[in-house]
């Protein structure tokens, strides 16, 4: 479990997008606003004004990728050093892992790290058509180290029936998720920190939530969530120390 809320401070210019695209709609919590580089290739810079401290950068709401897209970030304390000299260069990733999910609309992908920088800056390639990124994340997160209890995840299907000359057709026109689930045994320091993502989200604001977080590079169970509503402290009194139960449901946040 990782959760993270999006730091949607910076200023960001960008290279290769376009007028009906543009880089900072990637800080927008409207995923179909989007950075698009029509030629496939293009980067994005983020400027945050001092040190911040990054425990993660995701992408997502990817449309647009195959088997040859990728991606490369850099960190860095100046702009300069972003090329001459970043604190991390992850090198050039392939988005997919060369897993075709080029058929799969709004797919998420992201990466664990670990540092203070100033300036982001990441790096597109698609050779094949244009590309397009609708949401990136970098913050600080929430890792819960003894996973959750009782997960359910609730996919709600929705459809519509048009009529036409022929008749009637049925199409799904989007999914979306709701989780629901407790964090068990949360120590304090773990009540403070959740209670944090609480009060900063509250249920307007988006956040990247990872259930799995053995699967880095690709797949559909990486997207962002609001949260929907919180259950509130069980507390549960233990011999030597205090311990605490929190329930919460989040749902996905969802796409036009």
């Amino acid at each position: 479990m990782i959760l993270g809320i999006p730091n949607n401070s910076a200023i960001v210019t960008g290279s290769g997008d376009t007028a009906g695209g543009l880089a900072a709609n990637v800080l927008l919590q409207e995923p179909h606003k989007v950075v698009t580089f029509p030629t496939g290739a293009g980067y994005i810079i983020l400027d945050f004004d001092s040190s911040t401290a990054f425990k993660l950068i995701a992408l997502g709401y990817i449309t647009g990728a195959d088997t040859s897209s990728t991606w490369r970030y850099r960190f860095a304390t100046s702009e300069g050093n972003l090329t001459a000299s970043p604190t991390l260069d992850s090198g050039v990733i392939n988005l997919w892992n060369s897993v075709d999910l080029s058929g799969s609309n709004r797919t998420h992908t992201f990466k664990e790290i670990d540092l203070s920088a100033r300036w982001v800056r990441i790096d597109f390639t698609n050779s094949s058509n244009s590309l397009s990124i609708g949401r990136v994340c970098v913050c600080p997160t929430f890792t819960h180290a003894r996973g959750l209890t009782d997960p359910s995840i609730n996919v709600k299907q929705l459809t519509r029936e048009n009529a036409t000359s022929g008749g009637l057709f049925r199409s799904i026109i989007r999914q979306h998720r709701e989780i629901s689930a407790s964090f068990p045994v949360l120590e304090q320091s773990e009540v403070n920190a959740l209670s944090k993502i609480e009060r900063d989200t509250g249920a307007s604001s988006d956040l990247f939530l990872c259930v799995d977080e053995s699967a880095t590079n690709y797949v559909m169970d990486l997207t962002f969530f609001c949260l929907l509503e919180e259950g509130g402290f069980d507390f549960l009194r233990v011999p030597g120390w205090d311990k605490f139960n929190r329930a919460v449901t989040f749902t996905e946040v969802i796409m036009p």
